[in-house]
Formats: structure tokens, C-alpha cells, sequence
């Protein structure tokens, strides 16, 4: 799933009995959001269940904010280029 530019991706741990999901939040230009970056209830998401579209919006909305809190350049390349926030 798609939200302001950034993608919900998923990847998962096969060890023959369970399968661990685990949740990361990539940015518009391809990197992944750096683990300290990722909001608490985000990464503590189950590893057995998707993130919803709704646990997602609001980890991008706090992410941005960190970002542009921190003078991170992609949020600040992204309101350069006019996207809205």
C-alpha cells in the first residue's frame, strides 16, 4: 500500500514451523525509513498480521513529521515539488 509517496513493504521469516512478518516503511525515493525513524506502536506491530491501511497513514504522518522536524531533505525535496502534507 501506497500513502503520500511513501510504501508499506513487508518481508518474512520462514523458519519451517511459523512465519514472522516484518513491517517496514519505504520512502518516496526508494530508502527505507531507518529503524529509530519508525514510530513505537508501528514496530511493535503482531509479526503474524498485516499492518491496516489506517496503522500505516498515521506511522507515514509521524514519520513526515520527524523528518521534517530533523531537516531531513525528502520531506522538504517533497513540499520544493508542491506535494501537499
Amino acid at each position: 500500500m501506497q500513502y503520500r509517496g511513501y510504501t508499506y513493504s513487508t518481508w518474512e521469516d520462514d523458519d519451517g514451523d511459523v512465519v514472522k512478518i516484518f513491517h517496514e516503511i519505504i520512502r518516496p525515493d526508494g530508502k527505507e525509513v531507518p529503524w529509530e525513524l519508525v514510530p513505537r506502536e508501528f514496530r511493535n506491530l503482531s509479526p503474524y498480521r498485516l499492518a491496516t491501511l489506517q496503522q500505516f497513514q498515521k506511522a507515514v504522518d509521524e514519520v513526515m513529521f520527524l523528518e521534517f522536524s530533523l531537516g531531513k531533505p525528502n520531506v522538504v525535496n517533497n513540499i520544493q515539488q508542491g506535494e501537499r502534507i
